[in-house]
């Protein structure tokens, strides 16, 4: 598996190739059921916030910068040392989970969210067992359950995950 920061472009072929049921989740809280708007509005954000918005490629094939990305995964601030996780992945993702777990653990969030962020926030479908025990083994844990959250009356569960260093971020 190789890692990138992601292009314009990567983030673009992911949210266009997201399997259905994925598209349908993603789009469940938004104001259309567009998943490449929603491309759009992250690679927008990430031109507002910049390297505080970084968003990554997971790649199938190490050492080749020209293979398209199987995920993306990224971090948008909410506030100081809050973020909020973008996670979206196409149907061969499952080729790249094992490596990519590995990834996030030492370099996602052993790197990047132990030095910026006090909270991470994501958001899954109640209904996604796997997502949900996936991010339980990353450290996330689950917060309590939104109700009828999606606009077709989809429950989401909101994780989070907590650094275990209450000082980052906290200037004084």
């Amino acid at each position: 598996m190789m890692v990138r920061i992601a292009s314009e472009g990567d983030i673009r072929f992911v949210f266009n190739r997201l399997p259905a049921e994925r598209a349908a989740e993603m789009t469940a809280s938004a104001f259309h059921d567009d998943a490449s708007v929603l491309a759009e509005e992250l690679v927008t954000i990430r031109a507002v916030k910049g390297d505080l918005a970084p968003v990554f490629a997971l790649c199938n094939h190490a050492g080749a910068l020209l293979y398209p990305p199987s995920a993306i995964v990224g971090v948008i601030p909410f506030g100081p040392s809050l973020g909020g996780m973008v996670w979206a992945a196409t149907e061969k993702w499952p080729s790249i989970a094992m490596a990519s777990h590995r990834w996030w653990r030492s370099h996602f969030i052993g790197i990047l969210l132990k030095k910026h962020y006090r909270r991470v926030e994501f958001t899954a479908l109640a209904s996604d067992t796997a997502s949900r025990r996936w991010l339980k083994v990353l450290g996330f844990t689950e917060e309590g359950t939104a109700y009828r959250q999606g606009k077709r009356g989809e429950d989401f569960i909101h994780c989070a995950w907590l650094n275990p260093d209450r000082t980052v971020g906290i200037h004084a």
